[in-house]
């Protein structure tokens, strides 16, 4: 498995996790913390796609 496919798979995995954390009795701070974790993944994949352009090449 390339390193894309994983790191792919991995995100893929949190935003369903972050959904499920929105979905189910969601409360304000369930809803926080689910953007929090949204603003994070998306921060550290936008940050590998940066850093590694050379090596990995990311595209959705």
């Amino acid at each position: 498995m390339k390193f894309q496919e994983i790191v792919l798979k991995w995100e893929k995995e949190n935003m369903e996790i972050i959904e499920e954390i929105r979905n189910y009795k969601s409360t304000e701070y369930k809803t926080g913390f689910a953007d929090g974790m949204e603003v994070v993944i998306q921060s550290l994949i936008a940050y590998l796609a940066d850093e590694c352009e050379d090596e990995v090449i990311f595209d959705k």
